[in-house]
């Protein structure tokens, strides 16, 4: 008896609709977020400067980090606009978001007395709220991910 195969099966025209909206939506909240953040952060450059410089491991670099790491999150935001960089962008997302969340993780378990360096709305959680969200936000970027390479892979050569 012939064994099956793990291969992709076909895909139904609904599934991929559907895959295609889930994605799309993901990327609209990435897309949110990362342009919120990022301009939020340069809009409040001093005060973000001034949180990167209280901590340790950023306080030499904080200069540079405050204009890139907003500069970043806007361009990773662009990438999610163009269908032709959406998968570059939500592998950014992906490792943008495992960054921040395993920084939220260290200064929540081993700092204190830390100001968050986020911008905005984001800035007034608490570190564990953060830590939630950004929990939240990389299993959606992951999610996203997983969802466009498989959508890539039903859709090569068609």
């Amino acid at each position: 008896m012939k064994q099956k195969s793990l291969s992709i099966p076909q895909s139904p025209v609904r599934t991929v609709k559907i895959y295609r909206l889930a994605v799309e939506v993901i990327c609209a909240i990435l897309l949110i977020v990362w342009l919120y953040t990022g301009t939020s952060k340069l809009i409040e450059y001093y005060d973000f400067r001034f949180q990167l410089r209280k901590l340790p491991y950023f306080s030499q670099y904080a200069p540079f980090l405050t204009f890139f790491i907003p500069l970043l999150e806007i361009a990773i935001a662009l990438l999610l606009i163009v269908k032709k960089t959406k998968l570059l962008g939500l592998i950014a997302s992906l490792g943008l978001m495992l960054i921040f969340t395993a920084h939220v993780y260290y200064v929540l378990n081993y700092m204190r007395n830390i100001p968050c360096s986020c911008g905005g709305v984001i800035s007034s959680l608490d570190w564990h709220q953060h830590l939630t969200l950004n929990i939240v936000l990389t299993l959606l970027a992951l999610i996203a991910l997983i969802i466009q390479l498989r959508l890539n892979k039903w859709t090569k050569g068609k």
